[in-house]
């Protein structure tokens, strides 16, 4: 609630303080437009060039805002609010990439908690959708290819499909410490504990030794290398 009212007073700052500069100018490009002065025409197009150029640039810092708003609510796992901030800011820029992937990841959260199973799938095709028009929005995007891999993976049970997608992440960022984690979990779970136990390994040179993850990728490794030992 608190970051819709600063909304609110930006948003009214911004019309309160254009509004009357604005009204005066389209006031005076209509009273120009009706003169049979074709200089005064051109005149009158100028100014309602300006007033266009005022209210584009109100609507984009409005986005702006919608955007940190959607983030701080991401940060906190506000998922509703994040969410419908970044579909706001969506409608803004309809054409941003990576909005959409922050729409997609929202609705791959809500979905986490849906008790009921229709709702849950529903929300597993929206975020599944915004995954994919991320990409043809944005082809540099790297994050929604790790979404589609964790979708197709764990709620389809397509792994060939999940593992694509996640390799496709490492293709184009090969230090990728999500993915590397990712499809270690995912050779581990279909039964190829060599290709887990590689990209574990890989991890040792990617995880710095101060991260909190690091011990577990020593722990999954141990462990992985007991068991192929117990299979002999």
């Amino acid at each position: 609630m608190k970051y819709k009212i600063i909304l609110s007073l930006v948003v009214l700052f911004l019309l309160v303080s254009c509004d009357s500069s604005i009204t005066r100018r389209f006031k005076q490009a209509k009273r120009l437009s009706k003169t049979g002065n074709m200089e005064k025409w051109e005149e009158a197009i100028r100014e309602f060039d300006e007033i266009i150029k005022i209210q584009v640039n109100a609507r984009e810092y409005q986005a702006l805002i919608y955007r940190k708003l959607g983030k701080r609510h991401m940060e906190m796992e506000h998922w509703n609010d994040s969410l419908e901030n970044y579909k706001k800011a969506a409608e803004i820029l309809p054409n941003e990439g990576y909005l959409h992937y922050r729409i997609g990841v929202c609705y791959s959260q809500l979905s986490r908690s849906e008790k009921d199973e229709e709702k849950k799938m529903s929300l597993i095709q929206e975020a599944e959708k915004e995954y994919h028009l991320a990409i043809s929005l944005n082809d540099k995007l790297i994050d929604p290819y790790y979404g589609l891999g964790i979708i197709n993976f764990y709620v389809y049970k397509n792994y060939n499909k999940g593992m694509e997608y996640m390799a496709e992440v490492l293709r184009r960022d090969s230090k990728n410490i999500d993915a590397h984690f990712a499809l270690a979990r995912f050779y581990y779970e279909i039964g190829e504990s060599r290709h887990s136990l590689e990209f574990y390994k890989a991890l040792l040179s990617l995880v710095p030794e101060n991260d909190q993850r690091y011990p577990q990728v020593n722990e999954n490794i141990q462990r992985i290398q007991a068991e192929l030992r117990g299979s002999k």
